[in-house]
């Protein structure tokens, strides 16, 4: 998931899932028709793993190069494919009767809508061998238990952060604070215009420890500090196309931003850099879950467990620069990869926030709305 599907959805397909959310009360799983055994692994076992398997994801999830490694180990096993793009679009589909086996949903997405509308069942993780390898960062995200169950495997992530030209920042920012703060930066500082993300990182620059959840009088705060501080910043953008070009032509010198941006302003010869802030790690995360309606188990384990191999998450993370969450893709990749792809990075955070949409997200909208209108 790139950064501007992630902010694509932030910004619009949001506001339809949280009116889905409002009348549907309580969680709801169904169990498959068919046996849970485990899936097995290796090439004999695999052979003993057959029928159709039906994955509805985002399109890059089946890549051919990603997905063929899977096809050859389950030779008897027919793989399905049905994109979406957006999850507006997976979660109407899948509530007016479209039937699937495995699903790909993002944390800070369709996972809670999902999970609340009974649409996706918890997974038995000891079907799922590559679990014990997880970096424990993902392993307690939002979203991904719930209610003490497992609905969510996470497999692929971004990290929000800081980019800035070293050329004209000479003092390196540390933190979200230093966007607003630094007068440095004055004038010359980059905002994505999405409410989720925005509002995060302001509540997280004011010391806010939890930007989650917050209530009207924290909103109508971070109003307030970014109306104080407003002279900071000099353009707000929606795509990643937008905010690239600010850079090049020299508009801005320092934005909210993600690690790919690096990498595509050093393709253009434009040196820039990337920094984790220090109030906390905003990510997005993607994972798989199991359908309601999965009418082959073994397969669906079978499917889940590769995306979550080293094998799967080493094309991901070598081809685009996803942050992954298995420790053993780190030994997989090249050096290049693995610092491009910041791939050591969630051993190192203290601080992960993944944020599902808040129940009162269009609040959060009307706030963004009047705070863009000041700026």
């Amino acid at each position: 998931m790139s950064a501007s599907r992630r902010l694509a959805w932030g910004s619009s397909a949001a506001v339809t899932l949280v009116a889905i959310c409002v009348f549907v009360a309580g969680l709801a799983a169904s169990g498959c028709g068919h046996s849970s055994e485990t899936a097995p692994s290796g090439s004999a076992a695999a052979r003993t793993v057959a029928g159709t398997v039906r994955l509805f994801a985002w399109e890059d999830a089946f890549a051919s190069p990603l997905i063929k490694p899977f096809q050859e180990e389950y030779p008897h096993v027919k793989l399905e494919t049905a994109a979406f793009s957006s999850e507006d679009e997976e979660v109407a589909k899948l509530r007016a009767g479209f039937k699937a086996d495995v699903l790909n949903t993002d944390l800070e997405g369709s996972a809670l809508p999902l999970i609340r509308l009974g649409l996706l069942q918890p997974i038995d993780v000891s079907k799922i061998p590559a679990w014990s390898d997880l970096f424990p960062t993902f392993k307690k995200l939002d979203g991904v238990v719930v209610n003490g169950k497992v609905y969510v495997v996470p497999c692929v992530a971004g990290i929000t952060g800081i980019v800035y030209n070293p050329k004209y920042c000479t003092s390196a920012p540390r933190g979200f604070k230093d966007l607003f703060l630094n007068p440095a930066y004055k004038g010359r500082v980059g905002m994505v215009d999405s409410p989720l993300v925005a509002i995060e990182a302001g509540a997280l620059a004011m010391g806010i420890k939890d930007p989650t959840h917050l209530n009207s009088i924290q909103l109508e705060q971070v109003k307030s500090f970014y109306l104080a501080h407003k002279d900071q910043f000099r353009a707000l953008w929606s795509t990643d196309s937008d905010v690239l070009d600010l850079f090049r032509t020299g508009e801005i010198d320092i934005s909210l931003g993600y690690p790919g941006y690096v990498t595509e302003l050093d393709s253009a010869g434009f040196k820039a850099k990337f920094v984790i802030p220090d109030e906390g790690q905003l990510m997005w995360v993607a994972g798989y879950g199991i359908s309601k309606d999965c009418q082959n188990l073994p397969a669906a384990h079978a499917l889940i467990n590769y995306y979550l191999s080293p094998t799967a998450q080493a094309w991901q993370a070598s081809n685009y620069f996803y942050m992954v969450s298995n420790r053993k893709t780190l030994e997989a990749v090249t050096p290049a990869v693995r610092k491009k792809a910041m791939l050591d990075a969630p051993a190192r955070f203290t601080n992960s926030v993944v944020t599902p949409l808040p129940d009162n997200y269009n609040e959060w909208v009307m706030v963004w709305s009047e705070i863009k209108e000041s700026l």
